[in-house]
């Protein structure tokens, strides 16, 4: 079998912020971000910065009571009647 073709399998134990990472949940600061705030939990214990997972770890995060500022997105969106009107 072509060595391309093959599906990487993910090599463990790994650190919790790139498995998180890997998962789509954001990007490894940001992980190491929600780990420093004590939203990540392994196998019912809060996870620290530098701590390892396994295939078989639970893994939890928490995002409730996490406020986020999202640079760049400063707008707002407001629904207006059709009376309302604008400045163009």
């Amino acid at each position: 079998m072509d060595q391309n073709t093959q599906e990487e399998k993910p090599l463990f134990p790994m650190r919790i912020n790139k498995y998180l990472a890997m998962e789509g949940r954001g990007s490894r600061r940001d992980m190491d971000k929600l780990i420093e705030a004590g939203k990540v939990i392994i196998n019912g214990r809060v996870a620290v910065l530098g701590d390892k997972v396994d295939e078989g770890d639970k893994i939890e995060v928490r995002f409730r009571g996490l406020k986020e500022k999202q640079e760049g997105n400063d707008h707002a969106l407001a629904r207006r009647s059709k009376r309302f009107r604008t400045g163009r």
